[in-house]
């Protein structure tokens, strides 16, 4: 699958992601390390896609695409061992949600996926973008918890490369658990500047959501209204803390 996907056809892409299969061959250490080194670079060259990196322009506060998150979304493709050929815009987006909800206090923000991820008309395909979220999670063995220390691993391995930059800064902590209103509909999408961030004093969003919208994104926790997923058992997602003592 190609990585450029036009925004108004990406739902499409999302509609149809192979998630089902799962292959984890044997390998030798040389053998691995060097998977895992393509693996990272494929990883690197899909953060350059012209498109995720208007979706990520448009997060410079980092509240839902920060260092952190990031490196979730490489370990959460090589949990589910993903062919070099998944390492789609499709799948990122999937997997970014995932990391979203098991890292993030808030839960509005990681809406703005929706219009990037779907396009536009993106309402009547969220609750087939959960069920491939749910597909992708079971391809993980449901292991979607990642220390920090995990993370910084993940970093390291090139150290200089500009994702690795996306520091979020205090006041956008995990220790919010509340945004002031503002009068601008979120979320924004493709196309849009994002609004004035009353924190940082400039222009980047800061997930400043009208409760008339919270009630319409979906929490895999308490199943939103969009949530309408074809998996026999219940879902339930805690709140992963990075400094905690979690496995790889």
């Amino acid at each position: 699958m190609s990585t450029a996907q036009d925004p108004t056809t990406a739902h499409m892409a999302a509609t149809h992601v192979n998630l089902g299969g799962r292959s984890c061959p044997g390998r030798s250490g040389e053998s691995l390390l060097s998977r895992q080194h393509q693996e990272l670079q494929a990883f690197l060259r899909l953060l350059e896609d012209n498109f995720l990196q208007q979706f990520l322009s448009q997060d410079p506060c980092f509240q839902i695409s920060d260092k952190y998150l990031l490196a979730m979304v490489l370990v959460y493709f090589q949990r589910a061992h993903l062919q070099l050929s998944e390492y789609t815009q499709s799948n990122f987006f999937l997997a970014l949600y995932l990391a979203n909800d098991m890292e993030e206090d808030l839960e509005d923000p990681k809406c703005e996926i929706f219009p990037w991820a779907l396009s536009e008309d993106w309402r009547p395909w969220v609750a087939d973008f959960l069920r491939q979220r749910n597909k992708l999670w079971a391809r993980m063995d449901f292991r979607a918890m990642v220390s920090r220390q995990c993370c910084e691993e993940v970093m390291a391995k090139v150290p200089s490369h500009w994702a690795w930059a996306r520091e979020r800064r205090p006041h956008h902590g995990r220790a919010q658990r509340s945004c002031p209103e503002a009068g601008v509909s979120l979320p924004r999408g493709p196309g849009l500047s994002p609004p004035q961030c009353s924190l940082c004093g400039q222009p980047p969003r800061c997930r400043h959501y009208h409760a008339q919208f919270l009630s319409e994104c979906p929490s895999p926790a308490a199943g939103g209204p969009f949530l309408a997923v074809d998996l026999p058992w219940a879902l339930t997602f805690s709140r992963a803390k990075r400094d905690h003592q979690l496995v790889h």
